[in-house]
């Protein structure tokens, strides 16, 4: 037994004033209630007594209480409200439904329970649609969230558009992204509508180790059903990143591939791209492109390992346990530090790792604390505040104390 607020939703007292001025007056309520209620409904149901309503799934009946019903399911409170047919006769035929799938429906409609694997999910998705039994969609998206893999994501990413089951939806999306080639050599991949292609290969969040697997991808898939995907080709290839791409694959094969020529658009872009990298125009790479790296950096104090945009504890490591780390920054898919030796504050290294190699850029004397970094190619950047500038081969580095 636990307290109970006496007042309602209204901050109203659900019981006479009177009773406040006793000072014995107190309200008890039993945990168990709720539960021991629910176990005898079901019992009641199970012992088809005080039922008043029966579902028949092919030649098998199921005795309910509509007031169970109702509450739980639009689909059957309409289904009452309205007179329709089903509700004056006290019956309704549900087709396209196992019997093990309506009792498992039936047993979480009266305990909230649901008994969820692989093989039963998609069907007990699609009578909850049909039931519109929203709390058990939204525990059948939790569920199937957790059991994605390579060769089912896309299959339950249509399912969860079939069913307006945003949160799977997105979940699905979310895992394409970042499993992204090892689902795209599935034989699902090749059934991909357009769309939900183009959704992919646009994507900011898209986690690939070279912009190769995004084009051979879509390469992939519009040579699936080339006479009616041809068409779709030039818009996709715009969403490939070719500054990506190494000088060597987008001459030797992304110049010669027969989808190229076809398209006017297509060959302005590859023209493009030619003009762009002898210029200083900044590349835009994917998320998964920055290296997956174990950098073992550490002070006497700090330490981690840089991935892809998080920082990991990780054990103190015997490289550099004299310097501490400043400040960082990204540019170009390496790490910028800039150390500060402990033994001479006024000192620091300005070093880059690129995942597989260390790179002492320069050494320089500052103040006793600089606290950012700017890494940079352009000449014309505006350093107002970052007026120490050190110049390094093509990069500006600019820092602030």
């Amino acid at each position: 037994m636990s307290d109970h607020d006496d007042t309602d939703s209204n901050g109203e007292s659900d019981f006479e004033e009177d009773d406040h001025y006793d000072e014995s007056f107190k309200v008890m309520k039993s945990d168990e209630y709720i539960g021991a209620m629910l176990e005898q409904l079901n019992g009641q149901r199970m012992d088809n007594t005080y039922c008043d309503f029966t579902i028949c799934v092919g030649e098998k009946e199921y005795p309910v209480h509509q007031n169970i019903l109702a509450t739980r399911s639009e689909y059957f409170k309409t289904m009452f409200n309205s007179k329709m047919k089903e509700g004056l006769d006290k019956q309704v035929e549900i087709k396209e439904i196992s019997n093990q799938c309506m009792e498992r429906i039936l047993d979480f409609l009266y305990t909230g329970k649901m008994r969820f694997s692989l093989q039963t999910v998609e069907e007990t998705i699609r009578c909850a649609s049909l039931m519109q039994l929203h709390d058990l969609l939204w525990h059948s998206s939790e569920y199937v969230a957790t059991v994605f893999t390579m060769e089912n994501c896309l299959h339950f990413h249509q399912l969860a558009k079939l069913h307006s089951m945003d949160y799977l939806v997105r979940r699905a999306i979310q895992y394409v992204l970042h499993h992204f080639y090892m689902v795209s050599q599935q034989e699902s991949w090749k059934a991909l509508n357009v769309e939900d292609l183009e959704t992919l290969v646009s994507s900011k969040d898209l986690m690939v180790k070279s912009e190769q697997v995004v084009y051979e991808s879509i390469i992939g898939w519009v040579k699936h059903d080339i006479q009616t995907r041809r068409h779709h080709f030039p818009t996709l290839f715009n969403h490939v990143r070719l500054r990506s791409l190494s000088v060597n694959y987008v001459t030797d094969v992304i110049r010669k591939e027969a989808l190229i020529f076809e398209s006017t658009g297509c060959t302005e872009v590859v023209l493009k791209h030619f003009v762009e990298i002898s210029t200083s125009i900044p590349n835009v790479p994917r998320k998964g492109y920055f290296p997956e790296m174990k950098i073992n950096f550490v002070s006497h104090s700090h330490c981690g390992i840089f991935y892809l945009n998080k920082q990991v504890k990780v054990k103190q490591s015997k490289r550099h346990t004299k310097k501490e780390i400043s400040t960082a920054t990204v540019h170009n898919r390496k790490v910028y530090f800039c150390i500060q030796d402990i033994d001479y504050h006024n000192r620091y290294d300005v070093v880059c790792y690129d995942g597989e190699t260390w790179e002492v850029l320069t050494t320089i004397s500052f103040g006793p604390q600089i606290q950012h970094m700017v890494v940079c190619e352009s000449r014309h950047f505006q350093g107002k505040f970052y007026p120490h500038i050190i110049q390094y081969q093509h990069l500006h580095i600019r820092v602030l104390q």
